[in-house]
C-alpha cells in the first residue's frame, strides 16, 4: 500500500515499517551491549574484592590451618628468647604485626546464628544474658568505642562483643587460639581485627598447648569449643561434665601479653575488655599496665574457691579485692564466677554504676 506524506512523494508503508523495525532492533541490540557491559564490569569488581577478602581469610586462617604444632621459624627464634622479651619490645610487635593480626574484611557479615529456645537456654546458663545486661546499661548510645574479646569463639555464639559492633560502630580486636573456632570467626567477617593466638599469662610471650572439647555431628558444636583451655589450666565442673560425652583435639598456639596486642595497635583505651581464657584470667590481667593502658570496663569469669557443700564455686573476695586496689569498682557476680567492673575514675560509668541508676541483673530475672 502506498501513502503520500503532505503533498510529497509517494512513500511505501512496508518500507516505513521496515525502517522503524531496523531501528527499534538497532536500539534493543545496544541496551543489550550496555547491559552486558555492565553485568561484567560488576562481576570484575565482585571477583576483584572476593580475591581480596580470600586473600584476607586465608591469612587469617593460616596459623589454625597448620598441623598440631607447627610452628615457623620466625616465632621459633621468638621463643627461644621469650622470657628476655617486654611486652613492647620491638621484635614482638613486628612479630604481632606480620603475622597473626588481621585486619577486618571488606565483604558483608556472614552471621548465621538465630536465636531459639536452645541458645536462649545456653546463654543463662553460662552467663551470657548477664554480660549483656550490663554492656547494654553501661554503653547503649555510646558510639565508636574499642573492645577486646579473648575467648571469642567463632564471633557469634554468645559473643559479648558483637551487639556493640553492630548495633554501635565499634571497633576491636577478636583472639581465638581454637583453630576450628578461628576458621570460621574468619569466616563471619565480624569488622574487627581478629588474631588465631592467645593471651599469655606471663609478661612475655610464650607457647601453649590447647584441648578442645569436640563432639562431631552435634547441635551443641559451639558449646563444646566454648570450653577449649590450656592443658595445665583448672577445668570448670561443666567441662568436667562435657569431656565424659566428647573427645579431646589437641593444639598449640603463641601467647603474646595483652599489652603487646593494643601497644601493635596503637590502642590507649579500651572501653570494654572480655576475658574468657579458662583459667588464666587474673594472670592476664595482672601482667596489664593499668597505668600505661586506660580498661574502662572488664566482663571475666574467674574460678574461685570451690564450694564444698553444693559443688561450685565461691566468690572471690581476694580478687575482687585486687580489683579494687588497681581501680575498678565491682557491678555485680553471677553465679559466682561471672564479674563485671568498671573503672572507678571513669566518671560515665561511676555514675551509671551508682544505685539509683544502676538496674541489677537478679532483678530482672
Amino acid at each position: 500500500m502506498m501513502k503520500r506524506d503532505r503533498g510529497g512523494p509517494l512513500i511505501s508503508s512496508s518500507s516505513a515499517s521496515s525502517s522503524s523495525s531496523s531501528s527499534s532492533s538497532s536500539s534493543l541490540l545496544l541496551l543489550c551491549l550496555l547491559l552486558l557491559v555492565t553485568v561484567v564490569a560488576a562481576a570484575v569488581v565482585v571477583v576483584v574484592i572476593m580475591v581480596v577478602d580470600v586473600r584476607g581469610v586465608a591469612r587469617r586462617e593460616d596459623w589454625g590451618s597448620r598441623p598440631h604444632g607447627a610452628v615457623d621459624e620466625a616465632s621459633e627464634n621468638l621463643l627461644r628468647i621469650g622470657e628476655h622479651l617486654e611486652a613492647s619490645d620491638p621484635r614482638v610487635l613486628a612479630m604481632l604485626r606480620s603475622t597473626f593480626l588481621v585486619p577486618p574484611p571488606a565483604l558483608p557479615y556472614n552471621l548465621t546464628m538465630h536465636k531459639n529456645a536452645k541458645t536462649y537456654f545456653l546463654s543463662r546458663s553460662l552467663g551470657w544474658d548477664f554480660y549483656d545486661h550490663y554492656v547494654k546499661q553501661f554503653f547503649q548510645g555510646q558510639r565508636g568505642g574499642f573492645f577486646v574479646e579473648a575467648g571469642a569463639l567463632e564471633g557469634e555464639f554468645l559473643s559479648n562483643t558483637l551487639w556493640l559492633e553492630t548495633e554501635l560502630g565499634w571497633s576491636g580486636l577478636l583472639i581465638e587460639p581454637d583453630p576450628v573456632s578461628y576458621r570460621h570467626l574468619a569466616w563471619k567477617r565480624r569488622r574487627a581485627w581478629i588474631s588465631s593466638t592467645c593471651l599469655s599469662k606471663e609478661k612475655y610471650p610464650r607457647e601453649a598447648v590447647f584441648g578442645a572439647l569436640t563432639k562431631p555431628y552435634t547441635s551443641s558444636l559451639w558449646l563444646y569449643h566454648a570450653h577449649t583451655r590450656e592443658i595445665d589450666s583448672h577445668p570448670t565442673l561443666l567441662h568436667e561434665s562435657l569431656s565424659n560425652y566428647s573427645t579431646m583435639a589437641y593444639s598449640r598456639a603463641l601467647c603474646f601479653p595483652l599489652a603487646s596486642y593494643l601497644a601493635t595497635l596503637n590502642v590507649t583505651v579500651v572501653d570494654f575488655l572480655s576475658l574468657d581464657t579458662q583459667g588464666h584470667e587474673w594472670a592476664v590481667l595482672r601482667g596489664l599496665p593499668l597505668t600505661t593502658w586506660r580498661v574502662r570496663s572488664i566482663a571475666v569469669e574467674h574460678l574461685g574457691p570451690k564450694n564444698p557443700t553444693h559443688g561450685g564455686y565461691n566468690t572471690d573476695p581476694a580478687f575482687v579485692k585486687y580489683m579494687e586496689t588497681v581501680g575498678y569498682r565491682l557491678v555485680d557476680v553471677y553465679k559466682e564466677v561471672n564479674y563485671f567492673f568498671v573503672l572507678w575514675n571513669d566518671e560515665t560509668l561511676r555514675r551509671l554504676s551508682d544505685p539509683p541508676r544502676l538496674v541489677k541483673f537478679f532483678s530482672l530475672n
